[in-house]
């Protein structure tokens, strides 16, 4: 399965998502992650993907 929608930049443009957002947002994610039982090596794999998206969506 392919994602087909806008890109990250586009999607996220004028949202204003601030680094401080942007860290609040992960630590979540952690947070679920964890109360739903991922384990550690596949959260790191999210994490991993988040990060990679993050200059797309955090505004300079």
């Amino acid at each position: 399965m392919y994602y087909r929608g806008r890109d990250m930049a586009l999607a996220h443009k004028g949202m204003g998502i601030t680094p401080i957002g942007w860290q609040r947002f992960i630590e979540i994610v952690g947070a679920v992650a964890g109360e739903m039982g991922v384990g550690g090596a596949e959260g790191k794999e999210v994490m991993r993907f988040l990060n990679t998206l993050k200059d797309n969506i955090v505004a300079a």
